[in-house]
């Protein structure tokens, strides 16, 4: 207790690594993960998705996790042009 106090005061930061929940198989939304990718910059767990429409994304794990990410951009793109279209 005492060390860890004064670890603290001496600007160590003491970090506990994550614990990696393995993701592969799952579907959130139209993605499914495909593959585990190299951390991201800061530390972030990353995935390699693939998308119903062919596509393929990095997200972080909690963007998946928490619905954030759900769909590639090409995904988005489809969907706003049958939107847009009236003919």
């Amino acid at each position: 207790m005492i060390s860890e106090i004064i670890d603290t005061l001496n600007g160590i930061k003491k970090v506990m690594p994550h614990k990696i929940i393995d993701l592969i198989g799952k579907k959130f939304g139209r993605l499914g993960v495909i593959g585990r990718e190299p951390n991201g910059p800061r530390g972030q767990i990353m995935w390699k998705c693939f998308c119903e429409c062919g596509g393929i994304k990095i997200v972080m794990s909690g963007n998946l996790r928490n619905g954030r990410t759900r769909r590639t951009f090409l995904n988005g793109q489809r969907s706003m042009l049958s939107i847009m279209d009236i003919s």
